[in-house]
């Protein structure tokens, strides 16, 4: 595993995604400036971004733990990647793509995050898009839930299940408190915790944890470009 620093993987994305970043900015007529300043304008310029990656799962994966998984750990928080077994590990990848191409493929952990006090957090990242999967309701995100649990044998050892709902999903039909009750009817076998996040009218991140209890965290927006 490689640890990278907020600072270092800001660094690699803004190398690579400088081009896709411009191009946005050149059709909004938006400056760094502004996007600095107005939170809502730095969102269009993220969702334009997010949107075309969404069909690159590892793109997906590195955006996510860069942009906003880090707001809802401490401050010195790290990202932890499991690479491919020929890659040096005292090296730091110099470019986002070298990052992307060198990670392990089919690793159960998509992802690491490493506290300032040296805990590890593991995650497995899955997308739940309506068009595939239905509609967002408690049965629905049931049905998907209990699917990916009988891939892995109903045991994710300490890897903790994370899913990004679509940013426009209603979840008016929802109710976590149900979706945690039938989740442990499963028959889980680890005591990791399964996540579902998503953002609030482009205001809050918020991550709702539905097993093995439920609970709600959210966090204010942050611009991509500070």
């Amino acid at each position: 595993m490689i640890v990278l620093t907020k600072d270092e993987m800001t660094r690699l994305f803004k190398k690579e995604k400088l081009k896709e970043i411009s191009f946005e900015m050149a059709k909004s007529g938006y400056s760094f400036d502004e996007l600095a300043a107005d939170k809502t304008k730095a969102h269009q310029i993220i969702d334009a971004i997010d949107t075309k990656s969404r069909n690159d799962t590892t793109q997906v994966e590195l955006f996510f733990a860069l942009f906003y998984f880090f707001q809802f750990y401490p401050e010195g928080s790290r990202t932890g990647w499991i690479m491919k077994e020929n890659y040096d590990l005292h090296k730091t990848p110099k470019t986002f793509e070298e990052l992307k191409n060198n990670l392990k493929e089919n690793d159960l952990t998509d992802f690491s995050i490493v506290t300032p006090d040296y805990k590890l957090r593991q995650f497995q990242l899955k997308q739940y898009h309506k068009r595939y999967n239905g509609n967002l309701t408690t049965n629905d995100l049931y049905k998907f839930i209990k699917s990916i649990a009988e891939k892995y044998a109903f045991d994710f050892g300490e890897i903790n299940l994370l899913i990004i709902l679509q940013k426009d999903g209603d979840l008016d039909d929802v109710d976590f408190d149900k979706l945690c009750v039938k989740i442990k009817g499963i028959g889980i076998k680890s005591r990791s915790d399964i996540l579902l996040t998503f953002n609030e009218n482009n205001q809050y991140n918020v991550i709702v944890r539905v097993f093995p209890k439920t609970a709600i965290q959210k966090v204010l927006r942050k611009p991509l470009l500070t």
